[in-house]
């Protein structure tokens, strides 16, 4: 991410919006896409922008919020939205002693196999809790890959049965 978008979310989080209120207001806007189209379009003046967003109760109860979109509009940084959510969401996570760990499986694990990763990961990456994003992926045939902290575990059996293959191929050439 940008240093733009870092400071958008770190000014967000100072002045405590939270994360479920910032995540809400993004959906609504993201959701639909008429609303969408035109608050990206250049050729709309950012005050009118602002008196459509005034209209959305989640976003016109937060003053906050409120002045967020509307330097967003203002500075023409609108399509940075999802960059500076990511941000802000990072600044969360990071508060609150978190890691994002994505799991790569071929069947999504179920709660007791994700708090035994928990267990194992939590004092291994020193943090208190991890956040965990679940992707399918059949191609592993079977177990699971781990990033965190731009680490990779890969437990799958494609990974060690390309290991066996490449070791049979050292074999071989011996």
């Amino acid at each position: 991410m940008s240093e733009i978008t870092r400071r958008y979310a770190k000014a967000l989080h100072e002045v405590g919006v939270g994360d479920e209120a910032l995540r809400t207001a993004i959906s609504v806007i993201t959701e639909d896409a008429n609303l969408r189209a035109a608050l990206e379009h250049p050729t709309i003046p950012s005050n009118q922008k602002m008196e459509v967003l005034k209209k959305l109760p989640i976003i016109n109860q937060n003053p906050h919020l409120l002045r967020f979109f509307s330097l967003l509009f203002e500075k023409g940084r609108f399509s940075l939205l999802s960059e500076i959510m990511t941000d802000f969401h990072n600044l969360t996570l990071h508060q609150n002693a978190t890691k994002p760990c994505t799991v790569t499986c071929v069947k999504a694990p179920s709660d007791a196999q994700l708090q035994q990763l928990k267990t194992v990961l939590c004092p291994l990456h020193h943090v208190n809790d991890i956040e965990f994003t679940i992707n399918l992926d059949p191609s592993l045939i079977d177990g699971f890959v781990l990033e965190i902290d731009g680490v990779e575990y890969d437990h799958s059996v494609r990974h060690r049965l390309s290991d066996l293959s490449r070791y049979l191929k050292e074999v071989k050439t011996l």
